[in-house]
C-alpha cells in the first residue's frame, strides 16, 4: 500500500506577520516531507508571488514541487 503525506498550513497573512517566517514555512515544509501541500491565508503583497518563491526556495534545497 502506498501512502500519501499531506501537509496544510494556514500561513496567516503569507509570511509578513512573523520575523523568520518565511524560513519557518521552508523548513517545515522539508522536514515533513510531504506529497502534497495545502496553503491557506495567502496574499501576494507587494506584487511578490508565494508560490514562486516557495517552489524555487524548496528547489535549492533539493526538493521539487509543482503547483
Amino acid at each position: 500500500m502506498k501512502q500519501l503525506k499531506v501537509l496544510q498550513f494556514n500561513i496567516w497573512q503569507k509570511d509578513t506577520e512573523v520575523k523568520g517566517g518565511y524560513d519557518v514555512i521552508i523548513d517545515e515544509t522539508v522536514r515533513s516531507d510531504a506529497d502534497l501541500i495545502a496553503l491557506s491565508e495567502i496574499r501576494n503583497y507587494w506584487f511578490r508571488n508565494l508560490h514562486t518563491r516557495l517552489v524555487n526556495s524548496l528547489k535549492e534545497k533539493g526538493y521539487q514541487y509543482y503547483g
